[in-house]
């Protein structure tokens, strides 16, 4: 039981705060957003979703590979209920941090790492971020 416990708090600690299935991300802190999730900035009506993982090429771990690979994810950024705007951010080259609706972001990781060769379960995708106002 006392596992349980600890386990729990440390996703809770993990998630940042958690409201009606919406995290709470402080700006500068990076935080971890499931994909489908949405997250608010500081629980500002500025909000981030984790739409899809457009591509993942990242070398299984079970494989040797030549080139590492790299991992591509789409997020929205909406504010004051204006249209989302969206953008795609990867985790290798100049596309890994820069802004989309007025938000900053930067893409940190993306886990699970893929262990076999062939597509993760995109329901187990967390991308880890950094968001401020631009």
């Amino acid at each position: 039981m006392i596992k349980l416990r600890s386990f729990a708090l440390v996703v809770g600690v993990l998630a940042c705060a958690s409201v009606d299935n919406v995290i709470v991300a402080e700006p500068d802190t990076a935080f971890s957003l499931p994909l489908g999730k949405t997250a608010t900035l500081g629980g500002s009506s500025t909000r981030i979703t984790f739409k899809r993982v457009a591509h993942d090429s990242r070398c299984p771990t079970s494989v040797h590979c030549v080139w590492a690979g790299t991992a591509d994810i789409e997020v929205t950024v909406s504010r004051d209920g204006s249209a989302p705007a969206s953008r795609i951010f990867g985790l290798v080259g100049p596309n890994h941090e820069g802004t989309v609706g007025g938000l900053f972001v930067r893409f940190v990781a993306l886990a699970p790492y893929p262990a076999v060769p062939g597509r993760n379960s995109e329901l187990a995708y967390v991308a880890q971020l950094v968001v401020r106002p631009q």
